[in-house]
């Protein structure tokens, strides 16, 4: 696999690698160095990636730049975190998410906060968001992938996003 990938950096000129992961309950510091892990498991001679947002060459051997953003609220979370934070709708159904953590945790049963973001993004898009024709075809419209084509109900202007339009940029040229 190493050789094939390197390969295809030169035969096709790849320019730009973008990485983009959850940050999850990790530092960045955790995060990159798993970056630099994977990276330098498949490509030979890879660079160590220290920081985000900007561009690295790979490796001697192409001319191809790498470089990593990490999705994230506050320095924690994921997508769905930052979708939670950019929603534009009222969310009457998936906020009652929180109350059904709030009963689990009075029965003793804890349920981490990924699978609450999750599932909170679940309810908004099949519950909060949808016109009642697409809820009659929930399986077309009412999914993460349809929902994100919907302008309407995300605030893609949000400041959170600042940083991951930053990265993008990145590959404009």
């Amino acid at each position: 696999m190493r050789c094939s990938l390197n390969n295809t950096l030169l035969k096709d000129d790849i320019q730009k690698i973008g990485i983009v992961l959850d940050l999850d309950e990790q530092t960045r510091q955790e995060r990159l160095a798993l970056v630099s892990q994977c990276i330098q498991r498949v490509f030979r001679e890879a660079v160590r990636i220290d920081d985000t947002q900007k561009l690295f060459q790979l490796n001697a051997s192409t001319n191809t730049q790498i470089g990593c953003h990490f999705l994230h609220v506050n320095e924690q979370g994921e997508l769905e975190t930052v979708l939670r934070e950019i929603k534009t709708q009222d969310s009457p159904h998936a906020d009652c998410v929180e109350a059904w953590r709030s009963c689990l945790a009075q029965k003793n049963i804890d349920i981490n906060r990924k699978k609450i973001d999750k599932l909170w993004i679940q309810n908004y898009i099949r519950e909060d968001t949808p016109s009642q024709n697409e809820k009659r075809e929930a399986k077309k419209y009412c999914n993460l992938s349809h929902a994100l084509t919907k302008k309407d109900i995300w605030n893609f202007e949000h400041e959170v996003l600042n940083e991951l339009k930053e990265f993008l940029q990145l590959f404009a040229v």
